[in-house]
């Protein structure tokens, strides 16, 4: 049994490495607790081989404290983002920390957010299943959107290829930008009490009327039985008491492990939970029922489009690449992966 992520169940269903786990879900009820487009998302052409780990949910992080400060609002439309974003700048604050240095994979942060927040997740869901394409107005719109934003100086100024990601959180963690474009998967940072200041987690604001403020909900890590098992159903036997009792999943969540993919009542969590923890805990779970994380890859890899996406962006920053091109060479990517079997597995 061994962790991988979500996206690369079926690299390791193609070497034969992972054994099928339909039986097991069976016998133990776990299409009954686990969030049903999770346990999806560990499906190559209907058979079960990945298990859910842990739950993903991407935020717009905020300074509660510069707000207030300062009379800002909390951003729910593009009108109020991008008040903010002037008035932040005006008085020398960044509006987003943000650097992909040496890691252009946290480019997909950036799309995810335009992509949920401006095309929407009917347009998402048509996009990754062939049924429009990265032309369509509403997609083409978002990474438009992303951008001249990006051109304004929202994300570190200009400067985000030139800082790492760690770099770029301590910008966060320091007071010196408004608000982070992050998610869940920095609650260990966040329990190791990184943020000193008041804080916020909420979804993304609306990027276009017509679409409410959304934020995506994903799966991140998953966990499989290797076909080299000697002991598999031992290894169920483990996975089912990790996904049953939800006190100890209380107990490590409050103690910044990311949650499993199952309803955890709220009065599990201990009493004396870190404070901090428990907003980007409770602010994981408002909406995970019904994901929209527009670049997690149920089901057969999306990795070539995603890939050539995120390795890609920064050119178009930079002036380097034209969008149109940009996006062309995007959906040729996404028509080989359509075409090698990819399914987008949330309905």
């Amino acid at each position: 049994m061994f962790m991988l992520d979500a996206f690369d169940t079926k690299n390791f269903v193609d070497a034969d490495k992972l054994i099928a786990t339909d039986k097991y879900v069976k016998q133990y009820g776990w299409d009954k607790l686990i969030f049903p487009w999770s346990l999806k998302a560990g499906q190559v052409k209907g058979t079960q081989y990945s298990l859910p780990k842990a739950l993903e949910t991407s935020f717009l992080l905020y300074n509660k404290d510069i707000l207030d400060k300062n009379g800002w609002p909390v951003p729910k439309t593009r009108a109020e983002m991008e008040f903010v974003a002037a008035e932040a700048m005006k008085k020398g604050y960044l509006v987003f920390n943000y650097g992909d240095a040496a890691l252009p994979l946290l480019n997909q942060w950036l799309y995810e957010h335009y992509l949920t927040a401006y095309s929407g997740p009917a347009s998402v869901r048509k996009l990754f299943k062939g049924q429009i394409k990265f032309s369509d107005p509403d997609i083409k719109g978002a990474f438009a959107l992303l951008v001249a934003d990006w051109q304004k100086g929202w994300y570190n100024n200009k400067n985000s290829a030139a800082i790492n990601v760690n770099d770029a959180r301590s910008l966060f963690y320091n007071e010196k930008s408004v608000f982070s474009t992050e998610g869940s998967w920095i609650i260990q940072q966040v329990a190791a009490g990184m943020i000193k200041f008041n804080y916020g987690a909420t979804k993304w604001p609306s990027m276009r009327d017509g679409i409410p403020p959304t934020s995506g909900v994903g799966q991140g890590k998953a966990i499989a039985i290797t076909k080299s098992s000697k002991v598999p159903d031992e290894a169920a036997i483990l996975l089912n008491y990790m996904y049953t009792h939800k006190e100890l999943g209380a107990q490590a969540a409050a103690h910044g492990l990311q949650p499993l993919p199952v309803e955890v009542p709220d009065n599990l969590y201990p009493k004396d939970a870190d404070k901090n923890t428990m907003i980007m805990h409770r602010a994981t779970w408002k909406w995970p029922k019904i994901p929209t994380r527009s670049v997690t890859s149920p089901g057969p890899s999306i990795r070539q489009d995603n890939q050539y996406m995120y390795e890609n962006l920064d050119a178009v920053f930079y002036g380097k690449l034209s969008l149109d091109d940009y996006l062309a060479k995007s959906q040729d990517q996404l028509d080989q992966d359509l075409k090698e079997g990819y399914v987008f597995a949330i309905d």
